[in-house]
């Protein structure tokens, strides 16, 4: 196959695999299943270059992912003493509107101490490329993890005001506009200063992005 022929057949089932339409065509949610391939999600350039962000590289594998099929690898090499994260994340241009509840399973394989590492979502929204932070979840070793986070800021048609560090509240950023889906895994040093290091993979499946 031509390597353009390739390129279209990696995009229709990009397509096919995202979107969830229901009637008239609109997509009532999102949905990344990784069974045929990355589906866009990478990790940052970003990450790449901060030394407290330990994520390796990104591949589809199938190692320990739920009911054998397959899902996002990430390779990450976590230190002993300190705080770090991996991350990836998905971006678009055009934006995602009227979506405000985003759900992952993370697998933390059971070679991993109990309350070694956390999960979280994160947005980035709107014009101006706010960051919005969901709760940390503990990753259960030897288990599917769920992780969720509902962004109540992100109803359509709203605006919210962020503050820009100097007393001021007059940056508004359109917040039914997803940029960016982000799944960051941390490790808080202060609890684990006698934890040895975790260097591996762990797998992220089933990232549903629905109202």
């Amino acid at each position: 196959m031509k390597p353009i022929k390739a390129s279209l057949v990696t995009i229709l089932l990009l397509a096919i695999s995202v979107c969830v339409p229901v009637e008239g065509g609109v997509c009532s949610e999102i949905y990344f299943d990784f069974e045929h391939g990355n589906q866009g999600w990478r990790i940052p350039d970003w990450a790449v270059e901060q030394g407290d962000y330990v994520g390796e590289m990104v591949e589809v594998g199938r190692e320990g992912p739920l009911h054998e099929n397959l899902a996002l690898k990430l390779m990450c090499d976590f230190p002993r003493q300190s705080w770090a994260a991996a991350i990836v994340e998905f971006e678009t241009v055009k934006g995602i509107k009227g979506k405000r509840m985003i759900s992952a399973d993370v697998f933390l394989p059971g070679k991993a101490r109990k309350r070694c590492l956390k999960a979280r979502i994160i947005v980035t929204v709107g014009s101006g490329w706010w960051i919005m932070e969901g709760k940390a979840v503990d990753l259960k070793p030897g288990q599917w993890n769920r992780v969720a986070a509902r962004f109540d800021e992100l109803a359509p048609g709203e605006e919210m005001r962020a503050d820009t560090g100097e007393g001021k509240s007059d940056r508004v950023v359109t917040s039914g506009d997803i940029r960016k889906i982000a799944i960051r895994i941390e490790r808080d040093a202060s609890q684990w200063n006698r934890v040895r290091r975790y260097k591996g993979s762990i797998y992220i499946d089933n990232v549903v992005v629905r109202p």
